[in-house]
């Protein structure tokens, strides 16, 4: 029976899951970029947006962000940006060596997006560097 039900059956063999866009983009920046950037999503920009001009945001959303893995894995500084003209001041003033991370549909707003150089991309989220 045992045999049967954990041997044969694949059971340590099958993976039910897999690391996270997110993950993946922190332990690959983590080699590439001094500091992150990460824009975070519309509606979550939104959402913050309503919050703050009820005075409910607390300090540890700006720490973390919403995907707090990506802090904890890439091991350095990451900069979550919430507002379109912080990301505009983060854009001219970024370092080289530097990274910044954007969901596919937010790339159109990034008027200087071609002076910065495509590392690689995530699923749906792009990671450049300067």
């Amino acid at each position: 029976i045992i045999n049967n039900a954990i041997v044969s059956s694949e059971f340590f063999t099958t993976h039910y899951s897999q690391p996270d866009k997110h993950y993946q983009l922190a332990i690959y920046a983590k080699n590439q970029c001094n500091r992150l950037g990460f824009l975070i999503p519309n509606n979550t920009r939104n959402t913050y947006s309503t919050l703050k001009n009820m005075n409910l945001v607390i300090q540890t959303t700006r720490w973390w962000g919403d995907h707090p893995s990506i802090v904890y894995y890439f091991g350095k500084k990451v900069d979550f940006i919430y507002d379109l003209n912080e990301l505009k001041d983060y854009l001219n003033n970024i370092p080289t060596d530097n990274c910044i991370a954007f969901y596919n549909n937010d790339v159109k707003l990034i008027s200087t997006i071609n002076k910065l150089n495509l590392l690689q991309s995530f699923d749906n989220i792009q990671l450049y560097k300067k």
